[in-house]
């Protein structure tokens, strides 16, 4: 096994424990997930959050994990994270503006997902065919 197949797994594996443990949690306590401010917080609201934070989350963890896995499809999950951090950038930085929301938060997850499209572009790149 290349070094590139081997991180790209790892990387994969790595996203996919991420989004199965923050799915977890959004699934299980969706209305906590947003503190004190969340709990009024009506019960269809609450399945919407369930939904997006938990099973859009750990949805996404069984893609990266069985691309993780599948030789032919471990491209196309670098592709999928690709996406997936290119868009959380970006809706990150347009929330910024709109919201004038300048957090130091903000802008290290977005160093970090800058990191990981970076690398998996790199990875992508790099992987044999």
């Amino acid at each position: 096994m290349s070094k590139v197949v081997l991180l790209t797994q790892v990387n994969l594996l790595a996203h996919a424990v991420a989004y199965f443990s923050m799915g977890a949690t959004g699934f299980l306590n969706p209305v906590g997930k947003f503190g004190s401010f969340a709990s009024n917080v009506p019960a269809g609201m609450a399945t919407t959050l369930r939904v997006i934070y938990g099973g859009l989350m750990i949805g996404l963890a069984l893609v990266f994990a069985t691309a993780a896995f599948q030789k032919d499809a471990q491209r196309f999950g670098l592709v999928i994270l690709s996406i997936v951090m290119a868009t959380l950038i970006a809706t990150r930085t347009v929330g910024a503006f709109v919201d004038s929301s300048f957090e130091p938060s903000q802008l290290i997850w977005s160093g970090i997902e800058l990191a990981v499209l970076v690398f998996s572009v790199i990875l992508y790149r790099a992987f044999p065919r």
